[in-house]
């Protein structure tokens, strides 16, 4: 789920009823993620604002946990370090990380393991100051990233590498000292395939279902003792239980892990 802009088909939603919660320019035109130009990037640069922006988004995440989910994801939180100049629109880092704090606080309090996603950079900041139970890093061997979440997170880190962006073959991938124990490579659509993998080696830590079908069934998985000492109980409880049989689920989703 986006917590630093608007969901996909929501934008102009957003615009028309919150536009000051959103990013502006220096000219006033609003500001869009260049990868993602359907998505505007919100404004956590008050209180005020970032109380209005969790008040929008939180529902989502309380309906994850109402239907069920282990965890969340919460993408973009690398809009800290990409919009920095006030001519095109510059967002205050900080207001970023508040805001994070309290997406974390709130799914913490309903269950939920909660998961950085990509921001390298921020890594170490996210594990131990707001309270991340785990990272999802895409394509870390490609922006040589992956130590950086290894270093934060541990084994926590679940990383995915894609067909069409891969510095070399995928079993260099999984041959490199610094790769997340749980590595997958996915085609880019992410539409799930019905056909047979022939798996390289099946790791003995998954993931937990963290969208649906995707990452099903747990099994436990011997984290330590402090992996989610910042988190709810239910939260270190699911750590604990462990990432889940990845390499069966993500074969069902068209994912080829290590």
């Amino acid at each position: 789920m986006n917590g630093f802009q608007t969901q996909p088909g929501e934008s102009a939603e957003w615009a028309l009823a919150n536009g000051g919660l959103l990013l502006h320019d220096r000219d006033g035109g609003l500001v869009v993620d260049p990868h993602w130009p359907d998505e505007y990037i919100l404004d956590p640069g008050s209180a005020a604002s970032r109380l209005a922006i969790f008040d929008r988004v939180a529902p989502v995440i309380r309906g994850c946990a109402a239907k069920g989910f282990d965890a969340i994801d919460l993408d973009n939180l690398d809009t800290a370090g990409r919009f920095t100049d006030a001519a095109t629109g510059r967002i205050d880092p900080g207001g970023v990380l508040q805001l994070a704090r309290m997406y974390v606080r709130e799914a913490h309090e309903l269950g939920l393991a909660v998961g950085q996603k990509n921001a390298a950079q921020l890594a170490a900041t996210g594990r131990s100051d707001l309270g991340f139970d785990f990272a999802i890093a895409e394509s870390c061997a490609v922006y040589d990233e992956c130590a950086a979440f290894r270093a934060g997170y541990g084994e926590h880190v679940l990383q995915v590498e894609y067909t069409d962006a891969l510095p070399a073959g995928f079993d260099a991938v999984c041959d490199s000292a610094d790769r997340a124990p749980l590595t997958i490579l996915r085609d880019r659509p992410s539409v799930p395939r019905r056909r047979r993998l022939r798996l390289r080696a099946v790791p003995r830590r998954g993931l937990s279902r963290l969208s649906r079908g995707v990452f099903p069934p747990r099994r436990h998985w011997a984290a330590d003792r402090g992996a989610a000492a910042s988190g709810s109980r239910s939260a270190a409880r699911w750590l604990q239980r462990g990432w889940g049989s990845a390499g069966r689920s993500a074969g069902r989703a068209g994912a080829h892990p290590c």
